[in-house]
């Protein structure tokens, strides 16, 4: 389990969640209430995409070579071998087919903006290193 911690990087996870919760101000301080499930689905969409894409940094970077066990700073799972590059591109995978439906819900509730936003943002997370 430590292994997958490692991969997921759940330090970053406050990249998601300080934009999510400022919008979530915003949108009570406006309407004076929240809506809990598109709140919920934002949250949990925005936190699945930044898993995968650090899921996906750990591998594309191993296979790049840029990452290996005596790198600098945070030990990668992948380098040190205690996953290995299919598991967690699968994992990767896995973590944004889950985001993708986060996003369903909130095109259905929200309309086709966020259909744009959505792949874009899926995009980026693929993209962001070792492409698609």
């Amino acid at each position: 389990m430590s292994a997958w911690l490692a991969a997921i990087r759940p330090r970053t996870l406050t990249i998601t969640v300080a934009p999510v919760a400022v919008g979530a101000a915003i949108a009570l301080h406006d309407r004076g209430t929240l809506a809990d499930g598109p709140l919920a689905a934002t949250l949990a969409g925005g936190l699945l995409i930044q898993i995968g894409t650090n899921l996906h940094n750990d591998a594309a970077d191993f296979e790049r070579g840029v990452d290996t066990p005596d790198r600098p700073g945070p030990k990668r799972a992948v380098a040190e071998g205690w996953l290995t590059s299919s598991q967690v591109r699968g994992a990767a995978l896995l973590s944004l087919l889950l985001a993708f439906a986060c996003g369903v819900y909130l095109a259905w509730v929200g309309g086709w903006p966020i259909v744009l936003l959505g792949l874009a943002s899926l995009a980026a997370a693929w993209g962001y290193t070792g492409g698609p």
